[in-house]
């Protein structure tokens, strides 16, 4: 097999899984709610959170380690703990719902495997289970347990599901957009990537800088939008990539910076909607991605989709393997003796 077949069989299933999720049942519990996991598991709980925050939900996002070093301090004022963990065997995941079940509170657990430790303290479990990657990098796990997540929060609220099921739909065009970037553009790594996004966005960014440093090793940051003028802003040159991640709600904002990036640097990636463009009265770039219109609550698996085929580019085009990372596990068990 190729090098790196299984992640980009990955990348191009995902709407497959996400389809097979029809029904989902409403999020249990109540708020405010605190969005826990490791990794690309926390980044997806700070989508999450942001999603409810939007939708006027008390909502928080932290590290599940932060929950097994300081409990009684991080869940305090919380009524409902959502712990996501594609094997729910996390050392940090299991520890976290474990102590929120020991207080009192909530549990609920998003997971790829029901069988796993973390599902034995919930109280609703949130499955995924076509979505395990079987790889060590979460590709499919992380939009499909964030799709599950989504899918839930509609139901709770009495939103029409087909908000979510616009990925969809629109999975297709992003996908061939994204593989087609890989062709032209995106073999040759750049010196450093910096990726922005705010709200919703934010753990979009994250996850995408992550899966660039986990597959290929190549430094990417992720900054919150306007927080890129306060410090990254002195060392971009033409070297280094910037992708922007546009919600329409931002885009006077983001317009703004984009237009004082291109000053410093002609590699920048635009991920946003067509109205996105109108509203910014910005031009697309030869490195974009066109999202679907005024879906921006409920686009974050498809805003990964660009990122993630830029790192397994990349990681091929430096000799490497995206199947195979340097010095990683897909779990991590900590030995706590």
């Amino acid at each position: 097999m190729p090098q790196g077949a299984k992640v980009l069989e990955l990348i191009g299933n995902q709407p497959r899984t996400w389809a097979s999720y029809e029904h989902s049942e409403p999020l249990l519990g109540k708020a405010p709610y605190l969005f826990t996991g490791s990794g690309s598991s926390y980044y997806l709980a700070q989508v999450a959170a942001a999603i409810c925050q939007r939708l006027g939900i008390a909502a928080h996002a932290v590290p599940a380690g932060d929950i097994m070093m300081e409990p009684r301090v991080v869940l305090a004022g919380y009524a409902t703990v959502v712990t996501i963990s594609r094997s729910g065997q996390t050392t940090e995941a299991v520890t976290a719902a474990r102590t929120a079940k020991q207080s009192g509170l909530t549990v609920v657990a998003a997971t790829c495997r029901e069988d796993g430790e973390v599902t034995t303290f919930a109280d609703q479990i949130l499955l995924a289970d076509h979505a395990d990657d079987q790889t060590v990098v979460m590709i499919r796990s992380f939009t499909s347990m964030l799709y599950q997540l989504q899918r839930a929060l509609e139901s709770a609220l009495g939103l029409s599901p087909s908000l979510t099921r616009t990925v969809v739909d629109h999975a297709a065009s992003v996908i061939a957009r994204s593989d087609a970037l890989k062709q032209d553009y995106l073999m040759s790594p750049p010196r450093r990537t910096y990726i922005l996004g705010s709200g919703v966005r934010y753990g979009i960014a994250q996850e995408g800088a992550l899966k660039m440093q986990e597959m290929a090793g190549t430094s990417a940051l992720a900054f919150h939008t306007l927080e890129f003028r306060h410090g990254p802003w002195g060392p971009l040159s033409a070297q280094d990539m910037v992708v922007l991640l546009g919600q329409e709600s931002l885009a006077s904002y983001e317009a703004s910076l984009y237009r004082d990036l291109t000053r410093r640097t002609d590699r920048i990636a635009i991920i946003a909607s067509q109205r996105w463009y109108e509203e910014a009265q910005v031009n697309p770039t030869n490195i974009s991605v066109v999202l679907p219109d005024n879906r921006d609550l409920w686009c974050g698996p498809l805003a990964i989709i660009p990122l993630q085929m830029a790192a397994w580019a990349w990681t091929i085009s430096l000799g490497l393997d995206p199947d195979h990372p340097q010095n990683l596990n897909a779990v991590v068990v900590l030995d706590r003796d």
